[in-house]
């Protein structure tokens, strides 16, 4: 498979900590946003149930025109599904089959 070249790095809390097991370099890159985290990514990763990731799916739609795969390990947009897989935006949530895009 292809390697990463890059892992974008976003949490409110856990960066400190996070940097001192992976310190920033050319592949792990952090972020001040989740805004900023998520431009250009290929695959959008949500591993933690902050608040604020629940209104990701309108600025996922609207910026991510490259249509990365969302792997939403908390169901934080399970809200949205399917106005995300109708925008074009494959799925894959912890407890669900595959949400194919549309």
């Amino acid at each position: 498979g292809k390697q990463v070249d890059e892992v974008h790095v976003y949490d409110p809390a856990a960066t400190y900590f996070f940097k001192q097991v992976f310190p920033e370099s050319e592949t792990y890159q952090y972020f001040e946003n989740e805004f900023d985290a998520i431009k250009g990514c290929d695959v959008i990763v949500i591993a933690t149930d902050w608040p604020q990731f629940k209104g990701l799916a309108d600025h996922i739609v609207e910026k991510c025109t490259n249509k990365p795969l969302i792997m939403d390990g908390r169901r934080m947009l399970q809200h949205r599904y399917d106005d995300l897989k109708n925008a074009g935006f494959g799925i894959v949530a912890v407890g669900s089959p595959f949400i194919h895009a549309k």
